[in-house]
């Protein structure tokens, strides 16, 4: 409850200041500034700074040049008496019967708290209490860092999320106190109640997605495939941020691969490029992908100098104009969203982390993508499964050329079959999401929908049922290999990356995300999964677990070890019969009797290919 009072009563500051904020005087003062009060510094990049005794903050203040060492001029003087001015019309028309104090501040804050003051300060609430001292402070603060707002991106990023996500997150703590007072009641009236709040909000968060974009789309994709941990709500609208954001304009991505191209390559693009298609063939968190044509000049020098055998047609992923900035400093602001809202996600976006920040170079998903095909050329899945062979000598760090692979989604191709089996589209996406609540739940109705289907709709989803354990078996078969022998995979697997080509192979796509795994790593890994695969004891299961590195508070619990392996790498087929609603809620419920001290980097990657 503090956290939403102190963001509340932040945003109304914010509000009164920002017409002062705006002022072109005080902009003028305040450009590229360091904030000096007392002995604690806001750095600035160029030098200037703002410094004050501690007993006004308007009339002490004092303007010094790192640079030149003497004393302020008279027009910096005349300069200062007008903010004062208005300063003190400001305060008198807020504060009309107190003056503006500082509060007593500590005397050794590092840079980098200085530079996260916007997204932390109510996050260390004992460290800064003093710095804090009142609304006086707080409202001297507010100016400071809305003066930087007015030119940083990042800040007006963080101020539009929390103005918006701020109310929804509120909403949610409000309820799930009221609830938590409410002791009698029931399991449906719950359910109800956040029923209701999952179908009011759901839209809005994305809406704020799709303006946001960056790594709140990015964190959309991972939660739209995770109906154990989100409403089927969210997840059935966030499924639309796969490939489905806006597009950036045309414009822009010509220019991106223009100035790429030459800076990198000194290669003109007209000459390397007939066309690009103006509409993307999808869209997502980090870049997007056009289809375009080279020119039969390069196409030539590839066949010949470098051995390309895929056509003239091929796919550009281009990376979106300052990307890696904006997802660096998205992640400061939901890291305080999960400290304030969500605490059981911090596993999770640390990982988010660690993954997402080794997208932003293309050449390595290029020297990815070369390797992983190599490896798939030499095993037995070659003829049933490709990866588009990508086209290094014009792979640069924002812009990745690779063999164009024709063919829908696998899901949307599996989709289109269900459709055509029930011979109605309605009844087949009514179909879908019954089984979905299943999944989720174990409460639907896919059963009477099928039982009122005819004998021929079927036989046809027999056919389609044994067409799916193919593809599946395949899939699991060809990441298995990638896993324990070639020990180079895709950590961002999910059906949104496999095609179905149009000559009947399997596509696979997107290796931004490529992990690897040494060979003790991988040993120690298959280890486990055999001895849980076998049904050992939980002593052996528990070795391997901690020959891993795994390792619990009380690390003398087998068999809490032995559960949080068959999580990790089995199933949570335990979990939903103790009557767990997901495999999050079973995993918390672990977390809270003997928690994980310690879990191992090599299980962080090979999870999310599970």
């Amino acid at each position: 409850m503090f956290a939403i009072r102190w963001t509340w009563h932040f945003l109304i500051l914010s509000s009164r200041w920002s017409l002062l904020v705006a002022d072109p005087t005080v902009l003028k003062l305040w450009e590229n500034p360091m904030i000096k009060v007392g002995n604690a510094a806001l750095p600035s990049e160029h030098g200037s700074e703002i410094k004050s005794n501690g007993s006004s903050a308007v009339e002490n203040v004092v303007i010094q040049q790192q640079e030149a060492e003497t004393v302020v001029t008279e027009s910096r003087n005349s300069l200062l008496a007008e903010v004062k001015a208005r300063c003190d019309a400001l305060r008198k028309e807020s504060h009309p019967k107190s003056l503006i104090k500082l509060g007593d501040i500590p005397t050794k804050l590092e840079k980098i708290q200085w530079k996260c003051a916007f997204m932390g300060l109510p996050l260390q609430w004992k460290k800064y209490e003093r710095f804090i001292s009142g609304p006086q402070t707080a409202l001297f603060l507010s100016a400071a860092l809305f003066v930087k707002a007015s030119s940083s991106e990042p800040l007006k990023r963080a101020t539009y999320f929390w103005m918006h996500a701020g109310p929804i997150v509120g909403h949610y703590m409000h309820t799930q106190w009221r609830l938590k007072r409410m002791r009698q009641s029931t399991k449906e009236e719950r359910e109800r109640i956040y029923t209701a709040l999952h179908d009011r909000y759901a839209q809005p968060a994305l809406d704020l997605i799709l303006h946001l974009r960056g790594l709140y789309a990015k964190i959309g994709q991972v939660l739209s495939a995770r109906p154990d941990m989100m409403p089927h709500q969210y997840t059935d609208l966030f499924e639309t941020l796969q490939d489905s954001i806006p597009q950036w304009p045309i414009e822009s991505v010509r220019d991106i691969i223009s100035k790429s191209l030459k800076d990198s390559l000194d290669v003109d693009m007209d000459d390397v490029l007939d066309s690009i298609e103006p509409k993307a063939l999808g869209s997502a968190s980090i870049g997007q992908v056009h289809k375009a044509v080279l020119s039969k000049k390069w196409f030539e020098k590839l066949r010949n100098d470098h051995n390309y055998a895929g056509g003239r047609t091929v796919a550009i992923k281009v990376m979106h104009p300052g990307a890696e900035a904006r997802f660096a400093h998205d992640f400061q602001v939901f890291r305080w969203l999960c400290r304030m809202a969500l605490p059981q996600w911090h596993g999770i976006l640390d990982e988010l982390e660690r993954r997402v920040m080794t997208e932003f170079d293309y050449k390595n998903e290029a020297a990815s993508l070369v390797q992983v095909r190599q490896n798939l050329m030499n095993s037995p899945y070659r003829d049933r499964v490709c990866v588009p062979e990508p086209l290094t000598s014009l792979c640069c760090k924002e812009v990745l050329v690779m063999e164009m692979l024709n063919g829908p989604k696998l899901i949307t191709a599996i989709q289109e079959d269900l459709h055509a089996a029930f011979g109605d589209q309605r009844t087949a996406t009514e179909f879908l999401a019954e089984r979905k609540k299943e999944v989720i739940s174990g409460e639907g109705r896919s059963m009477e929908i099928l039982q009122s289907l005819g004998w021929l709709s079927k036989l046809r989803l027999q056919f389609l049922v044994k067409k799916c354990r193919r593809y599946v078996k395949l899939l699991v078969d060809v990441h298995g290999k990638q896993i324990f022998e070639d020990g180079i995979f895709n950590g961002d697997c999910h059906f949104g990356n496999v095609l179905r080509l149009d000559d009947g192979r399997l596509g696979l796509i997107d290796y931004g995300q490529t992990r690897r795994l040494t060979d003790e790593e991988r040993i120690k890994l298959s280890r486990i999964v055999a001895a849980i695969g076998q049904g050992c004891d939980d002593s052996t299961i528990a070795t391997a677990m901690r020959d891993l590195g795994f390792s619990l508070e009380r690390d003398d619990d087998d068999k809490m070890l032995v559960k949080y392996g068959k999580i990790f790498f089995d199933s949570d087929q335990e979990g939903a019969e103790l009557g767990f609603a997901t495999p999050q809620h079973y995993f918390e419920s672990l977390m809270k009797e003997n928690s994980l001290k310690n879990i191992p980097d090599s299980a962080s990657k090979f999870k999310p290919a599970l």
